[in-house]
């Protein structure tokens, strides 16, 4: 099947995680998830009731005790009228989780003004980090990442999608202590490390601590809705 991308067959086996295959497009260097299971929302079921774009109604709920105007929709379903269109729309690691990334970016197109903006953030698959790492890259997540981009594809991305690039980088996070030792556990498979995530989780002074880090695997994207 032709990459729906760049639209050229070239896709070879690039590596397995959890009994799911990932393929590299020969071309566009587009990393790409085999046999997307039907229902994916089994995968982000965290006890709360979960409509895609990492939507759940937990989070509307506390999303509305604070005031805020908040809808539990997937992309695909969710409407506004065009007097309510938006300047800008933020989403944050959600391009990665969309089967169909093109289709994604143009109802995000739908919703902007002319000339809006749409800022995203997804994992690079071309950093030196993911090749580094490969299968142990922390951003190889089936079946829910399932498109992982890098610079070059992810301008291809938007000029498909009708968007032109304004800004394309790197920043970094801040992750939770106890998190970082997880990590350090699926790395290396060093029990040393399984131990101080599970102790540091359950000290009240370790677990709040957070330490800021740029690896630069992760990229910031800002375009411009084409008219």
């Amino acid at each position: 099947m032709p990459c729906f991308l760049c639209n050229v067959n070239d896709k070879k086996f690039y590596l397995e995680k959890k009994n799911f295959k990932y393929f590299r497009c020969g071309s566009c260097g587009l990393i790409s998830l085999e046999k997307v299971p039907e229902n994916l929302s089994d995968y982000y079921s965290k006890g709360w009731s979960v409509a895609g774009m990492d939507i759940s109604s937990y989070a509307i709920d506390e999303c509305k005790k604070k005031g805020l105007d908040a809808t539990c929709s997937t992309l695909e379903d969710f409407n506004i009228s065009e007097k309510n269109k938006y300047d800008a729309v933020a989403m944050f690691d959600v391009i990665e989780h969309l089967v169909d990334p093109v289709v994604g970016l143009e109802k995000i197109k739908w919703l902007l003004k002319t000339g809006g903006l749409v800022a995203f953030a997804t994992p690079d698959s071309g950093s030196l980090w993911a090749r580094a790492w490969k299968n142990k890259w922390h951003a190889f997540v089936p079946p829910q990442h399932i498109n992982l981009f890098s610079v070059k594809n992810v301008k291809l991305l938007l000029q498909k999608s009708g968007f032109e690039p304004v800004f394309v980088g790197h920043y970094g996070k801040t992750f939770a202590l106890p998190y970082i030792f997880r990590l350090l556990h699926t790395w290396t498979k060093i029990k040393f490390w399984r131990w101080l995530a599970n102790f540091s989780s359950n000290n009240k002074v370790l677990k709040n601590i957070s330490i800021p880090t740029n690896l630069r695997d992760t990229m910031f994207v800002i375009a411009k809705k084409i008219n």
